[in-house]
């Protein structure tokens, strides 16, 4: 098998396959980094200015691909950086102690007023939990949060179906835990 003509053009050098590819796959992971960018990263940095530098990074490593790889070989190491590049502004954001940023103020809706919950609610209160998992299993929960299928979830990232869904049922069996400590947490 040989590698793709368009990643093997990149690994050249060719400017313009690197833009086709930029084409080809910067929409998805601009989707992607927009849903992964927590408000406090997003202070700090565009969704845009995170998928640039991905983009970045991957064409560097280009020379690195084997000489079999496919396209679904690259769209994997891009996610794969894109979730390194994340976590990456993430830990910068939490060294931040400026003042950049504008007081919360609470805003007080219709469901606070009546103590109705939504399946909106449950869904935000699953991904902060989420968020709080080793990022392994974050992605996994938070793909299906998402409503994407496992078969999607493993294209992004590049593992195999069957390891993502082993991640998948700890990371919902690490979420049970933690509910059942909030409960008790808020019943004492």
């Amino acid at each position: 098998m040989t590698m793709d003509p368009l990643l093997e053009e990149a690994r050249d050098g060719s400017e313009a396959a690197q833009a086709a590819l930029g084409e080809r796959f910067g929409p998805e992971l601009l989707a992607y980094v927009e849903r992964r960018l927590g408000p406090r990263v997003r202070r700090q940095s565009s969704a845009e200015d995170v998928a640039q530098d991905v983009l970045l990074r991957v064409f560097r490593s280009l020379a690195s691909l084997p000489d079999e790889a496919t396209l679904d070989l690259f769209k994997g190491r891009l996610f794969k950086n894109a979730q390194w590049v994340i976590d990456e502004h993430a830990r910068r954001a939490q060294r931040f102690a400026g003042e950049s940023a504008a007081p919360a103020t609470p805003v007080v809706d219709e469901f606070e007023r009546t103590g109705a919950v939504t399946r909106a609610d449950d869904a935000a209160r699953l991904r902060a939990l989420a968020e709080r998992l080793d990022p392994i299993y974050r992605d996994a929960i938070l793909g299906r949060i998402a409503g994407q299928s496992f078969e999607e979830i493993a294209a992004a990232s590049g593992e195999n179906l069957e390891t993502v869904r082993k991640r998948f049922f700890r990371a919902f069996h690490m979420l049970r835990e933690r509910l059942g400590e909030d409960r008790d947490e808020a019943s004492s």
